[in-house]
């Protein structure tokens, strides 16, 4: 059981690899003048919170090109969401055969809380895509910020349940459990200063994740 749970969880970490590099390419895009403090073109997106800022991301002549990538990059994110928030699962499942603690089981409403708040951030962001004009975007602006801090804020509280395991280990498990224990803390600073603390606070979630793929390889399934 624990070697076929391994392998599951290996092979879904590649591909989430995979659809990251494949979203980090497609949304490396051009755009116009990004708000105070933010470097990464999604991220900044996802963080929009004011129809001025919003007007001045697509404030470039080759807009639609923009649009388009931005579309694209948007529908590979629903495949994408499933694969990660799968993938937290089993890695989860690989701690629990492990040390039979019960609140791992916490990990699934927390990856269903997480998708289903990127789903809503996707599709806020297709209704943004879809505009021309920005005065009016106010309220789905609100909506799209309700949905993307609910989804990194419960990403970042996954990350600090599985935390728990790792700083209980040796000292490659309590390097991965400083990373993984990292978001919590971050978010809070992310909320309130935006800008580049939320390029900090994505980071940690993305190194997170690089470690838990880190931990699946080297996870030995124990044999009784």
């Amino acid at each position: 059981m624990g070697k076929t749970a391994k392998i599951i969880t290996i092979v879904l970490g590649v591909i989430m690899i995979i659809l990251s590099v494949l979203l980090l390419y497609i949304n490396t895009v051009v755009t116009g003048p990004l708000a105070e403090g933010f470097i990464t073109p999604i991220i900044a997106l996802e963080f929009l919170n004011n129809t001025s800022d919003l007007s001045n991301f697509f404030d470039i002549i080759t807009v639609d090109s923009l649009k388009s990538s931005l579309y694209l990059g948007n529908r590979i994110d629903f495949a994408y969401m499933f694969s990660y928030g799968i993938f937290a699962l089993m890695c989860g499942r690989l701690m629990y055969i492990e040390t039979k603690v019960k609140a791992l089981w916490l990990s699934f409403p927390l990856v269903a809380l997480i998708i289903t708040a990127d789903a809503f951030e996707n599709l806020n962001i297709a209704e943004l895509l879809a505009m021309n004009e920005y005065q009016n975007a106010g309220l789905i602006l609100d909506q799209l910020q309700l949905f993307t801090w609910l989804k990194w804020g419960s990403l970042s509280a996954l990350m600090l349940l599985y935390s728990v395991y790792f700083l209980q280990g040796n000292w490659w498990k309590i390097l991965i459990g400083i990373v993984l224990s990292s978001p919590f803390i971050l978010y809070g600073v992310a909320f309130y200063f935006r800008g580049l603390y939320c390029e900090i606070f994505s980071l940690t979630i993305m190194l997170s994740f690089l470690g838990l793929l880190t931990f699946s390889f080297f996870w030995k399934p124990i044999i009784r």
